[in-house]
């Protein structure tokens, strides 16, 4: 059977960001956006940095602490490659090439 995504995996949790939370279209559009605003190459790999960022930034703010609090990082579980790049797939518009891979 199949793992859907945000299932608990060997080290990585998915597509799940934080407390039940899961990434979504609208991290990748928000992450691709800042990415192409910073006039930076796009990969997949830089992509999902910036989606963890953005989602470290997400739970600061969640909890009323700065955004740049820098211990919150471990709290964002990993994210899987695999599934960053069937999410990407998977938004109407947005190709992924193997150079962006």
């Amino acid at each position: 059977m199949p793992r859907k995504w945000g299932q608990r995996g060997s080290q990585t949790h998915s597509l799940m960001k934080y407390d039940g939370k899961f990434l979504g279209a609208q991290d990748v559009m928000l992450a691709w956006k800042s990415l192409y605003d910073d006039q930076l190459q796009l990969g997949v790999r830089l992509l999902m940095k910036r989606m963890r960022e953005h989602a470290v930034e997400e739970l600061a703010a969640s909890r009323g602490l700065p955004r740049d609090t820098p211990s919150l990082d471990g709290e964002i579980h990993r994210f899987s490659l695999e599934h960053i790049l069937q999410l990407c797939e998977s938004i109407p518009g947005l190709c992924v090439t193997p150079s962006l891979a």
